[in-house]
Order: structure tokens, then sequence, then C-alpha cells
């Protein structure tokens, strides 16, 4: 896939000294084109000019390579390499075999990311220190921990004696049961922090004197904390169905789902499903907005598999019955996730708090996020609730003048979803632009690893271990 950069202009002069270090090596004419394209070409693109409109137009598109982890560049650099060495033996400027690998080389090395050393000491105990967070590059910390340890009691002693004090206190993010929210309070209130809560439940315990922050949504569609945007969100984090249909129908419904609601005149956060599919007819011949009326037709139609002959026979009142079974699996495909919603709002309605409103933590400040449950519904909320704060945080004048923040979230296979973008992998792209360090926490090493340096916690001792293969 192509890969834009920021700014141009080093690609440019990177294109200058391809060009020189190319003419060492022939007696031909090496045009600046041609130095160019050869750019361009190593970054998967056609041509500069094609690299250079894309650029010019809408560059947030493409995939950018300051968004990219360590080893998607390098992956990247793999193909460049490639690419660069077959346009160079075809631009018949006669280099012999040995110097075409050298320029392949010297020229691929300039965009390899750096190493990311533990100082120089690794994997193992160590005897005369205890080792630091400072030991760390703070590419190490982008680029995601993964803590170890027997139990979260363990956890936190760590977090506390080793963790807070070293990196200065840093505004964070844990996510955790309910069980466990006691432990990190303790571990982070000893060190003077200011608390708050988001939870779906009320009552905490008496000694935890922080901070609530109920759930509700903002009544602003354009709000990433919208219902109708985590309707979308969840829509596109879906596992496609292998039934065109279904999916289809997946996208409509959600569709209707958000024309109703936006047509009420009361302006409602709580969507809802019509009850049946002859409430769907009933929409798409009498509402009284055209915009819902569109979308119910939609609907239908998708339902239809977009059959004209089913269609028409809908719209005269012979309706066949599979449609009627249709609508009833993908409604509950959707229901899912609305009525998650719906239970959210309801439960704070009198003293509900925008989750819109909701702050970066900053330095000595933690917001503890309370996992609700573990069924698909409570972590796909938990998943769009964390999409929407790292859009929110990652506003370009917020997130250029804060220090990084600490995300910490448990490391099951489940429970990782949480901090996953729709294709099930680490949304690093999102939490680099919000200027936030992932860490994973849970007793076993992740079956699907997704960061780069592993602590290893064992009472007071503990090891970091190298980065990128653990």
């Amino acid at each position: 896939m192509p890969i834009l950069h920021k700014d141009l202009s080093r690609l440019s002069r990177d294109a200058k000294k391809l060009r020189k270090e190319v003419s060492l090596f022939t007696s031909q004419k090496v045009s600046t084109q041609e130095s160019l394209d050869w750019v361009a070409g190593f970054f998967q693109w056609s041509s500069w000019n094609e690299m250079y409109v894309a650029w010019e137009s809408n560059a947030s598109q493409h995939d950018m390579w300051h968004d990219l982890r360590r080893k998607n560049k390098i992956c990247s650099i793999i193909t460049g390499e490639s690419r660069l060495l077959s346009a160079l033996k075809t631009s018949e400027l006669n280099i012999y075999k040995e110097n075409l690998n050298h320029i392949v080389e010297w020229f691929s090395s300039r965009y390899h990311p750096r190493k990311l050393p533990i100082n120089k000491n690794t994997n193992f105990f160590f005897k005369k220190r205890k080792p630091s967070y400072l030991d760390l590059p703070k590419l190490g910390f982008r680029e995601g921990v993964e803590m170890l340890s027997k139990d979260n009691q363990s956890l936190c002693s760590h977090l506390h004696r080793y963790f807070i004090n070293t990196l200065e206190r840093p505004g964070c993010i844990v996510y955790c049961k309910q069980m466990d929210v006691t432990e990190f309070y303790r571990a982070f209130k000893d060190h003077g922090y200011e608390i708050k809560i988001m939870s779906e439940d009320i009552l905490f315990p008496s000694h935890i004197k922080a901070e609530r922050l109920p759930m509700t949504f903002s009544l602003n569609s354009n709000s990433p904390f919208s219902v109708d945007y985590l309707l979308k969100l969840y829509l596109s984090r879906k596992v496609k169905d292998c039934c065109w249909t279904r999916h289809k129908g997946n996208e409509a419904l959600t569709e209707l789902v958000i024309a109703l609601r936006n047509s009420d005149k009361n302006k409602t956060p709580l969507p809802y499903l019509p009850s049946d599919f002859k409430q769907i007819l009933d929409i798409s011949n009498k509402h009284k907005s055209a915009h819902v009326k569109n979308k119910a037709n939609d609907f239908i139609a998708a339902l239809c598999s977009d059959n004209e002959q089913i269609i028409s026979k809908v719209k005269e009142g012979d309706t066949p019955e599979f449609l009627f079974e249709q609508y009833q699996y993908i409604a509950m495909q959707v229901s899912e996730f609305i009525n998650k919603i719906r239970e959210v709002s309801t439960r704070w309605e009198a003293d509900g708090f925008d989750i819109e409103k909701i702050q970066r933590p900053r330095q000595g400040e933690l917001l503890i996020v309370v996992i609700s449950g573990s069924s698909h519904s409570d972590i796909s909320f938990m998943s769009m609730i964390t999409k929407s704060i790292m859009v929110k945080f990652s506003e370009k004048l917020m997130a250029e003048s804060e220090d990084d923040i600490w995300v910490f979230n448990p490391n099951s296979r489940l429970e990782q979803s949480i901090i996953n973008n729709e294709n099930d992998i680490f949304d690093f792209k999102q939490f680099n632009s919000a200027k936030a360090n992932l860490v994973l926490y849970g007793k076993e090493e992740s079956y699907f690893p997704q960061t780069e340096t592993l602590v290893t916690i064992n009472d007071n001792d503990w090891l970091i271990t190298g980065t990128g293969n653990h």
C-alpha cells in the first residue's frame, strides 16, 4: 500500500542524493525526474507526480510514514528495496549487480528505524541494580510494553514502587474490572494522583474517594461520543457476514436507526429498532420524513438483495415470508449494541455525565475505566469508547501541546479488542496520534503479542527483555 510522508522536502533532497549516488556507477545521464520517481516507487507509488497529487489533495486518506509501527516500517522498506532494485535494473543504466545492491542498501538505510536497545543490559535479572524504565528509549514506550505478574496486586505494587515516580507521575488511563479498581486506586493515590472513575456501576466502596463519571452520550451528531458515531463505528468493526445480503442489511438497518433517532423532535439519545418487518413497511409508506422513508426503502432493497421482482412484490403488499425471518436475524445482530447503549443511558438518565466532556489526564491524574462485563456487546462498547477518547485526544492543537499519556489494558485475547481497530489489531495509528503509550498487563504472555517490550515482574525482582521479538 502506498505510503506518504508529512513533508516531501526530505524525499526531494534524498532524490538528489540518490541521483548523485547512482551517477557514480554509470556513464549515462540520470535525470532529476528519474530519481524522484525512484524515491516515490520506494514508497509504493507509481510516480512522483502521483504521490505529490495524493499528498496535496488529501493526505489523511493514506497511510503516513510517521503512523507506522517500527516493524511495519521495516516491512515497507523490504518492499521498497525490491521495487528500487527492479527500477534500477530496468533503467538501462548498465550498473553492475554488486553496485545495484550497494545503492539499494545505501538508500534504504536512510529510512531504517532506530533500534530500540535497553541500554547494555537485556534478558537477565539485574545483579548490581534494579532495572529502570529510563533504560527504555521513548520510542520503546510508544511501541508498547507488556507487563506480566502473578496477580494484579503484584502489578500495582510494581507500578507504585518503580513506574510512577520514575516517569514523573504521568497522566494515565487504566482499564480494569470492578474487582481490581481498589488495587489500582491505592497504587496511584499514594503518589498524590487526582483520580476519576468512569463506570456503568453506581456504587463503589466508601474508601474510594474519586470523582465518578457515569456515561451518557452527546446530542451532537458530529461528536465522536454521539450515538450515531458509535453505531457506525460498531458496524465498521463487526465481522463482515459471509452473506452479502446480511452484511448490507446490517449497514442499511443501522442507517435507518440513525435516521429514525434524528427525526425525533426531542432528539433523544436512545435509538430503537422497529419491532418487525411490518413496521419497516409502514415506515417506508407512511413516515413524515422523506429521508427516513428513503432509508427504510434502502433497507428493504438490501434485504431483497436488490432483486427488483421481490421489491415490487413487497410494494404491492405480497411480502414473501422469508423476509420477515431475515429481518429478525439482522435485527438481532444490530440490537445487541443498541440495547447496550440504551441500558447505559437509562441507568444514568437522571445525573449522567456527557462523556464528550472527558479531559486528557495530565501529570498526576488518573482515569480508571471499569470494564463492565465480558460479553461481545460489553467489550465492543468499551472499544467504541476507547476509539472516541483517542479521536478526541488526537485533536491537533491538544495533542501537540501535551505530554504522553499511558493506557493500561488487560492482555487477554478478548479484552485486547478494547484497544484494537476494525481489523482487530492494536490501533497504533490512533494511539500514536493521541500521544498515548500502551501497556498490556496480565499473568501470561499474550498469545498474539502486540507490544515490543516485555516486563516480567517477580515479587521484588523484575526483568526487561529485548524489543521486537518476545
